[in-house]
């Protein structure tokens, strides 16, 4: 029998049984019978806490705590010695990680790059790009050039979309391998109906930042629709929004506790931060998930608009229209046929797909 592999994975996510493209690697790389490490980075004050209530013989691992987080938003101008020192100090949480023990070191896009210069030499290096900093994450060149540094040294790129595929230089795109998000959903979805008779009840499941501004008009707009927000959306804006009585925060929970509630929802929301970084984030698992419930959605604008070509989402400008168009579409709200390949978009076929990439390492 010969010797285990050994992997280390490096994401801002805990590891949890969720269709998150991350999250199927991983799994695929227990499948495998690789010796499973997760390492969650960075540690700072908005990291997702979720204490594991499944079974896997994945090891979890958490960085120190990193007191001055990267946020590309409100660092996007510092002067490069700036950038350079909080990447110093993000490094020196993982000090007690040996990067030298792991046959393969798989980082996510975003802040995992700040980990790159420690991957020794002979260790396969693995990007996983989830988004593409250059396209949608990032606006500072230093975090930029931190991407295009680890996609020109690695030895594999996973990539998500074909627009990120096609954005990557020529001479790098013999290693890049393209493995569409997509999402999970049981063949048994029967789920007993966990809202009142006769209630309706909106729904939005995800880790994306909410806009307090649209999700207050929302609300008060529709007194007579409770709106359930699963996972760590509404972190950031809890005071804002404290008081609303047809607002219920669930937290993070697993796909298990949240799909009774997506099943029999009256409507999807998508109420995100606008931003010009998530307004070009296209098609995710979250809309699939609803789109495979039938459910309406309510959404903020959201390119490329070719990702959305013939799906009948309700795109708004406004909080205002957000909340009016919620209004309308909760009168008579009716099945949705959206037109995918929902076959290659299941988690048995991209899980499939992973396995297959471990298999040429």
């Amino acid at each position: 029998m010969g010797i285990m592999k050994r992997v280390l994975l490096v994401s801002p996510y805990p590891y949890t049984p969720t269709n998150r493209g991350m999250d199927l690697l991983t799994l695929a790389f227990e499948n495998a019978g690789w010796e499973t490490h997760h390492l969650i980075f960075p540690n700072v004050f908005y990291t997702v806490k979720k204490k594991k209530t499944f079974q896997t013989q994945v090891v979890e691992l958490k960085a120190k705590k990193t007191l001055i987080p990267y946020v590309d938003s409100l660092m996007k101008r510092l002067p490069s010695w700036v950038f350079q020192w909080i990447l110093q100090h993000h490094k020196k949480a993982v000090r007690h990680i040996n990067f030298a023990q792991y046959d393969a070191v798989v980082l996510e896009s975003g802040k995992p790059l700040f980990l790159q210069d420690l991957i020794p030499a002979g260790c396969q290096k693995i990007y996983r790009q989830s988004d593409s900093v250059r396209l949608v994450l990032g606006k500072n060149p230093d975090y930029i050039a931190l991407e295009d540094k680890m996609i020109a040294q690695s030895d594999h790129v996973l990539v998500v979309k074909e627009r990120f595929r096609d954005s990557i230089p020529q001479v790098h795109q013999d290693k890049v391998h393209l493995i569409i998000n997509g999402f999970s959903f049981p063949a048994n979805h029967d789920y007993p109906n966990p809202y009142p008779p006769g209630s309706k009840n909106a729904i939005y499941v995800g880790l994306t930042d909410l806009d307090a501004e649209c999700i207050l008009e929302t609300c008060k707009k529709n007194p007579d629709i409770t709106f359930h927000f699963f996972g760590a959306g509404l972190k950031r804006i809890k005071r804002q929004i404290k008081g609303l009585p047809n607002l219920m925060n669930h937290g993070f929970t697993s796909m298990a506790e949240h799909l009774p509630y997506l099943t029999h929802a009256t409507l999807y929301v998508f109420p995100f931060q606008r931003n010009e970084l998530m307004s070009l984030v296209g098609l995710t698992s979250k809309f699939y998930m609803a789109m495979r419930c039938q459910l309406p959605i309510v959404c903020y604008r959201m390119e490329p608009a070719e990702e959305f070509k013939n799906l009948p989402v309700d795109f708004c400008d406004s909080p205002q229209e957000f909340a009016e168009t919620v209004f309308q579409v909760a009168q008579k709200p009716t099945p949705r046929e959206y037109p995918l390949p929902w076959k290659k978009l299941s988690r048995e076929s991209r899980l499939k797909e992973y396995t297959d990439f471990i298999h040429l390492l």
